[in-house]
């Protein structure tokens, strides 16, 4: 019987980014999946700025920019006008990413596939996980092939990156709780030529919602509507959607030559816990809702984010695994409040009430104008769409050791900021630095003397995996330099030092920097009293990849 660290079930953009992670530590992974192959008909579309963020860590988004359309905002269009959505021009200086990345889930998964391939790992197609069972040792995995082989595998830990329709889900019972939109939604890829623009265009009614996603290619729209109440149950024809669009969206742009067509209803539900024993659930088979905003699979990346990087050092020994009880604790708050907020927003769009028709009509868009008109409004919209405002609460990985920081020093359980620093003449964003393979421990000063600290970055740098930058206001051969006013904003009445983990999150911050007191916070925020050793015999050492 193969023993391996982790199997990943399904090859879905939350299977592939945690298997490319892991595959970047060296852990010994499998990643295999039912189908044949990856499918062209996908309902995600938009990669979020805070996901480009996680590709740039993985440096692969410039491969993303390049096949994607950007998109900064939408356009509500009304038979009487048009009004302006500003969604994402609050994030200008708060991220490289101020815009929505428009690339067909398909596109993306080979793009994250290219990558995986690129770091020695495959996909395992048309491999379908039978049945399971686990104890305190691992899990023991049957898996059957298309040709009727069989095959059992012992794994330390399962990603279920399975689905919405998880098998992984149901064997272990884990409960999957939530309800079904009563409405259904038509979605295809056409051709809309008419008076459109590159945004977002969005059209609210009685007859049914509609909305149009600008693709990369030219005159190329996802289309999605709400099912008209005039189709009754049965299910209109491709023609039948195209012709609905012709007649009711504004300006009666021509719809045609579809790529793909398919109506369905929407659930939304989430599991009870995202984690059962040695097994843990991401994406779909941990949370479903809503298309509204294009969240989905953005926050199935970070799932994948999240989760990958405690379960590398957790198998190499240089992590407590008590760090995976974190994984639940993080995550879960997030994929509930989306389905609140989802679920709220939905239903404000495609209630059909005589009064939600009026505010439609009549309100919505005037509401829409001046709240995105409000610098506060703007920027909790672009929080909330980015997903760059997701916040997690204080824990074992979320530590504050002291206070007295300025007010707008970066706290812990936030994003890390999206700053510049100066490294040997060249100016390097704090994202560029952050390689998902480390933490990274950012010890601000503004002393002339820093060898003590050149000192103690060697020093703890040959204990964890970590990599240590000194930030001075001038930039040197061994530090980072940045302008006053980031200093001034990081550094506090003291040095002060920030540990930032591998998924760009603040985990502790302090400032007693001397070398003893700073050696051990790091040594109890990892919880394993160590120097740096072999990993465990499960990981294969030819897998290890350089860092």
């Amino acid at each position: 019987m193969a023993k391996i660290d982790i199997l990943i079930v399904g090859g879905g953009p939350s299977g592939l980014m945690a298997a490319s992670l892991l595959a970047n530590y060296g852990i010994n992974i499998r990643l295999i999946d039912k189908k044949a192959a990856f499918s062209e008909n996908s309902r995600a579309l938009v990669i979020q700025p805070r996901s480009l963020e996680l590709l740039e860590q993985m440096a692969i988004v410039d491969s993303f920019l390049t096949q994607g359309r950007r998109v900064r905002g939408g356009v509500l269009h009304e038979h009487s006008g048009k009004t302006e959505i500003n969604i994402y021009g609050a994030g200008d200086g708060k991220t490289r990413y101020s815009f929505g990345l428009m690339l067909e889930q398909s596109e993306t998964e080979k793009l994250l596939y290219q990558h995986l391939q690129s770091l020695g790992r495959s996909l395992e197609w048309e491999t379908e996980l039978t049945a399971l069972q686990q104890d305190e040792a691992g899990v023991r995995a049957d898996l059957t092939r298309f040709d009727g082989e069989t095959e059992t595998v012992q794994a330390r830990y399962v990603i279920a990156a399975d689905g919405a329709h998880s098998l992984i889900r149901k064997q272990v019972n884990m409960p999957f709780t939530g309800n079904t939109v009563e409405e259904r939604f038509m979605v295809m890829d056409a051709t809309v030529n008419g008076e459109v623009g590159d945004a977002i265009a969005l059209n609210f009614s009685r007859k049914g919602d509609i909305a149009l996603f600008p693709l990369p290619a030219d005159r190329r729209y996802r289309v999605i509507s709400t099912l008209p109440p005039e189709f009754g149950e049965e299910d209109p024809t491709a023609e039948d959607f195209c012709d609905f669009v012709h007649n009711n969206f504004p300006g009666h742009p021509e719809v045609s030559d579809p790529a793909w067509y398919t109506s369905y209803r929407i659930h939304s539900r989430s599991v009870e816990h995202f984690s059962k024993g040695r097994i843990f659930f991401v994406g779909d088979a941990a949370h479903i809702h809503t298309p509204v905003g294009g969240q989905g699979m953005n926050t199935g990346l970070q799932d994948a984010h999240n989760l990958a990087w405690k379960l590398a050092l957790v198998v190499k020994g240089e992590l407590s695994e008590k760090a995976l009880d974190s994984y639940h604790a993080e995550r879960h708050p997030v994929a509930q409040k989306l389905l609140k907020t989802t679920d709220q927003i939905f239903q404000t769009i495609s209630e059909q009430a005589p009064m939600a028709n009026f505010i439609r009509a009549y309100l919505f868009a005037p509401l829409i104008k001046l709240v995105t008109r409000l610098p506060g409004a703007q920027k909790q919209l672009f929080r909330i769409v980015s997903q760059t405002g997701i916040d997690y609460d204080r824990g074992w990985l979320i530590q504050d050791k002291t206070k007295g920081f300025p007010k707008a020093a970066p706290e812990p359980g936030k994003r890390w900021p999206y700053v510049s620093f100066v490294q040997k003449d060249r100016t390097v964003s704090s994202y560029t630095l952050l390689d998902y393979a480390h933490h990274h421990l950012f010890v601000c000063t503004r002393e002339g003397n820093i060898e003590p600290l050149l000192k103690l970055r060697e020093a703890l740098e040959a204990t964890f995996s970590l990599k240590v930058h000194i930030v001075t206001p001038n930039a040197q051969p061994n530090t980072l330099g940045c302008d006053t006013k980031t200093l001034a904003r990081f550094h506090g009445r003291n040095s002060t030092a920030y540990l930032v983990r591998p998924d760009a999150y603040l985990a502790l911050r302090t400032n007693a920097v001397e070398a003893d007191a700073l050696h051990q916070a790091v040594q109890s925020y990892f919880g394993v009293s160590r120097t740096k050793t072999a990993s465990p015999k499960t990981t294969d050492p030819a897998l290890m990849l350089p860092r």
